[in-house]
């Protein structure tokens, strides 16, 4: 079975990324001290926001637009070199949008002119950041998942050894710098692996000049532009509302939940990224694509149940292992979070379906729906306890999130054979 093939390989990948993680957080910890964390913290905010545009848009469209045309190298091609022009063009923007304005950037994130340099390392940095998010999405699309998952284990394990020795010698600079950087060294192995396939012809994506599918990869790029903003403004506004209402600690809690969360839902979302989205993409009888949105929805159900067990037997200790004792607070609210995170998994699989065929408003609907319910809920809900109205308020919005969505797909398959809305 593809997917579980996939689900393992991809496990393998997650699993040298947090090791990643750990370490260089480990040695941000020892060499630079806590207060570093906050400042990496916002440097990494400014390049997620920084990538949407020129990589995180663009990405899923490139993805989807060749999955759907594997028997057509030429529109490939076009595809390709449309999706490497956005991505370029993008890149050089922000590029000097970012060195023009870095010296406020710094201020304004950092409360300080120092490091300008690292904001402004990171402008001359951008391309490369998008260009080897662009050539990882090549390979997924065209389903060549062992490169896709060799060129970021490889990856990873550069950027942990690159960071490390970085943090040991310049301290919170060296992190900086390194996270400001290290996409360069990664691409230059995702070029490698690329020059030993037999369709990766480096003069066809400098020659920027095909944008037939522009119309359509700018209106597919709606849906993940829409959800990257939406859900960090969302997030902000809970804990704002938590900390305005108890403590920053109660927020501190609640922000642990979520780190836990993200760690295990991690392979979950990684997996269908890779696997799903391409697969959908080719698929437009009725038929295959409730196939294969059932076998996800198994595969995902029978992950979520293994992690609410294993959560539930060694929960403590799991908390103390990722935090510290002062965190064991997070026990009483666990349950509750992989409660909502399953539903949020089932609606993910269909919403994949809707971003593989361009359903574009009704995605931006039930990903409204999802996370203006949260908000709303997080007031309506009775505060005896703030974190458990909050608690509840998730469970709550992810039901009413898969149910919009399970009902919007039911709408959908009224059409006998599915199509993906082109422009070209």
């Amino acid at each position: 079975m593809k997917m579980v093939r996939v689900i393992v390989l991809n496990g393998l990948s997650v699993f040298i990324r947090v090791i990643t993680l750990l370490g260089i957080n480990k040695a941000v910890a020892y060499f630079a001290g806590p207060s570093s964390f906050a400042i990496i913290s916002q440097l990494q905010n400014l390049i997620a926001m920084a990538l949407v545009f020129p990589s995180s848009a663009i990405n899923g469209a490139t993805v989807k637009l060749i999955a759907a045309r594997k028997d057509n190298e030429t529109e490939i091609e076009k595809v390709s070199q449309t999706s490497f022009s956005v991505m370029f063009y993008f890149s050089l923007i922000f590029c000097i949008l970012i060195l023009i304005f870095g010296g406020f950037i710094s201020f304004f994130l950092l409360k300080t002119y120092s490091y300008s340099y690292v904001i402004r390392l990171f402008a001359v940095c951008i391309f490369f950041f998008a260009l080897n998010s662009f050539l990882l999405a090549l390979f997924n699309g065209r389903g060549e998942i062992k490169k896709y998952i060799a060129c970021n284990i490889i990856g990873n394990i550069i950027t942990l050894v690159f960071s490390v020795v970085l943090i040991i010698n310049f301290k919170i600079d060296g992190a900086l710098i390194s996270i400001a950087t290290n996409q360069v060294l990664n691409v230059i192995v995702t070029i490698c692996v690329l020059k030993k396939t037999n369709w990766f012809k480096l003069s066809e994506y400098i020659s920027i000049t095909s944008f037939i599918y522009l119309k359509e990869i700018m209106h597919f790029a709606a849906m993940p532009i829409f959800a990257a903003l939406i859900m960090p403004v969302s997030l902000t506004i809970v804990r704002n509302f938590i900390v305005s209402s108890s403590s920053w600690n109660d927020a501190g809690v609640w922000d642990a939940l979520w780190k836990i969360s993200n760690v295990y839902l991690m392979i979950i979302t990684l997996t269908l990224n890779v696997y799903l989205l391409p697969k959908l993409s080719s698929l437009f009888h009725q038929d295959l694509i409730v196939k294969e949105l059932l076998k996800s929805a198994c595969a995902v159900v029978a992950i979520m149940i293994s992690i609410a067990v294993m959560l539930f037997l060694y929960k403590d200790l799991i908390i103390k292992l990722l935090f510290t004792k002062e965190f064991i607070k997070v026990s009483d609210y666990i349950l509750f979070q992989v409660l909502g995170d399953f539903f949020k998994m089932l609606s993910w699989i269909i919403a994949y379906y809707m971003l593989s065929k361009s359903r574009v408003m009704k995605y931006i609907f039930s990903e409204s729906v999802q996370w203006v319910g949260f908000v709303i809920l997080c007031w309506a809900l009775p505060h005896g306890d703030i974190i458990t109205g909050v608690m509840h308020a998730y469970v709550i919005s992810q039901i009413i999130y898969f149910i919009t969505l399970l009902l919007l797909l039911i709408h959908d398959m009224k059409i006998k054979n599915v199509k993906c809305k082109t422009f070209s």
